[in-house]
């Protein structure tokens, strides 16, 4: 495997080396060292890298912090800050579509662990891959996106646009898992007021010609947020919806 030098410089200091198979594939290195690059370009790697070598939790959610921001300056975004603060807690960074106002985002990645059961937790199984042969389970990925959610709204303010991007590493990512219409019946709950959308990233897979990751995108706005401070901006929301389809 070609390693590139900002994995290089990730894996040299991680406090994971040695401990599993990160980078995993030729495909998958190459993906990370595209993310690092570019956020080098944004003067953001040395921010990151204490956490690119954290433990391998922190490190993935970094990578999907990294993804997303990625994800929507290629759609057409322009990024317009880093680890805003609208309350007392930042969220992953800002974006602007041309000619609207700036989105807040808040990124997070739930992950399969998680959907273990409590003896699952407790014993082995969460040291082992995501994927064993023989392995069934039954997925209800609303309940990951909706804890997503409520773990969000403490650092939004309704008095601008606010957006939700999950990148999940879960058994199934909700992009496959859920219809058009399941994000917003369960955005429109009082507990979800000041949200202005969610977009779901599937980024789990390579693919098929095994030149990269394959991402597959779920948007929906709130629909109460219709005529509200905190809704996403309509050329921004078709665009994010328009992504389903367009996804690289």
């Amino acid at each position: 495997m070609i390693i590139g030098p900002y994995v290089q410089r990730v894996m040299s200091g991680a406090s994971w080396k040695g401990d599993g198979e990160f980078p995993w594939h030729q495909e998958t290195a190459d993906d990370y060292e595209r993310l690092f690059a570019w956020a080098d370009r944004h003067g953001q790697f040395d921010r990151f890298l204490p956490r690119l070598q954290a433990r391998p939790k922190e490190r993935d959610a970094t990578i999907a912090e990294i993804r997303a921001a990625w994800f929507l300056e290629s759609l057409g975004f322009q990024l317009m800050s880093w680890e805003p603060a609208v309350t007392n807690r930042p969220g992953e960074f800002e974006v602007r579509w041309p000619g609207t106002p700036s989105i807040f985002v808040e990124v997070k990645q739930p992950t399969w662990e998680s959907e273990l059961t409590e003896a699952e937790k407790r014993g082995p199984r969460k040291q082992l891959p995501r994927y064993i042969t023989g392995d069934v389970r039954s997925f209800d990925t609303r309940v990951e996106v909706r804890y997503a959610a409520e773990k969000t709204m403490g650092k939004l303010r309704r008095d601008r646009p606010n957006l939700l991007v999950v990148v999940d590493r879960l058994f199934q990512s909700p992009v496959k898992d859920l219809e058009v219409g399941d994000l917003a019946a369960r955005l429109v709950g009082e507990a979800f007021i000041g949200l202005g959308g969610i977009l779901c990233i599937d980024a789990n897979w390579l693919k098929d010609d095994d030149t990269g990751v394959a991402y597959r995108t779920l948007f929906e706005g709130n629909p109460r947020a219709a005529g509200t401070a905190w809704e996403i901006p309509a050329p921004a929301a078709h665009a994010l919806a328009a992504a389903r389809t367009t996804a690289m």
